[in-house]
């Protein structure tokens, strides 16, 4: 039986071994070629003079802008070497699409390079840049993708699988599900801008009681203010000498003389 797949290799380019040669260790993982595959080797000779010091540098380099994803801060050290040996770099075109709205989210993606932007229904959303971080919604509801993220510069990326993000991220995805949760997801956003309906006027999607609602304090207290003033005034008025009236039995006042 050839166990759990834990991490697939399928375009032109990527590497693997390397662990086993870096860490003088034995190998952590059986690989498996599911289709007829032309592969180049090197020798641990070879590796060790030639590329083994770019190797570590380019993973030391990745570890430490790690520390700068604000999600994988709280990780250990242990965990964050972890994740940059399973880490891929991938590299897209401006103008590429990185994932497309809802097709089946199998990885995720942290901006090292370059600036993206996310789009639902050709409407832009949300924008990316170094050290952000998209595609964890998907794996984090097992549901298909709720946006296109496209490259609006050249990126650079580092790529996780979706079985290794969820091995390895088990510690920040509480905190994920919590960031997701104070924004909607974009397609809601849409979603809600589609369903308000259309105002009595052009351009106009208030109701007039909802304007009444939304009247200004200021000018409602300012309104009060010029009423209790009015009223003063008539009462001003009304004490005028030819409109009082004299009670029938009331009688001047007399008083004594003094000596």
């Amino acid at each position: 039986h050839p166990g759990e797949k834990v991490v697939t290799y399928t375009e032109a380019g990527q590497s693997f071994g390397e662990l086993a040669l870096l860490y003088n260790c034995p190998r952590a993982a059986t690989v498996i070629a599911s289709s007829p595959s032309v592969l180049w080797a090197i020798d641990r000779d070879t590796f060790n003079n030639c590329v083994k010091g770019a190797q570590m540098k380019m993973k030391e380099q990745q570890e430490q802008f790690l520390r700068s994803v604000e999600v994988l801060k709280n990780l250990s050290p242990e965990d964050r070497e972890k994740l940059v040996d399973v880490l891929m770099l991938r590299q897209c075109e401006a103008g590429e699409k990185v994932v497309r709205q809802g097709e089946e989210g199998t990885e995720f993606f942290i901006i090292q390079q370059g600036r993206a932007y996310a789009s639902v229904g050709g409407q832009r959303v949300k924008d990316y840049g170094p050290a952000d971080y998209f595609g964890e919604l998907a794996l984090l509801d097992r549901q298909p993708r709720k946006a296109d993220v496209i490259a609006e510069t050249a990126l650079k990326l580092l790529v996780l699988d979706g079985d290794s993000f969820r091995r390895l991220l088990g510690p920040v995805n509480q905190e994920m599900m919590d960031r997701a949760a104070r924004y909607s997801t974009p397609a809601a956003d849409i979603a809600a801008v589609e369903a308000t309906p259309p105002g009595p006027a052009a351009g106009n999607w208030m109701s007039s009681e909802d304007e009444e609602e939304e009247e200004d304090p200021e000018a409602e207290a300012e309104q009060a203010r010029m009423a209790a003033l009015a009223a003063k005034r008539g009462n001003r008025n009304s004490v005028a000498a030819d409109r009082v009236e004299v009670d029938s039995d009331w009688q001047a006042p007399v008083y004594k003389k003094t000596k």
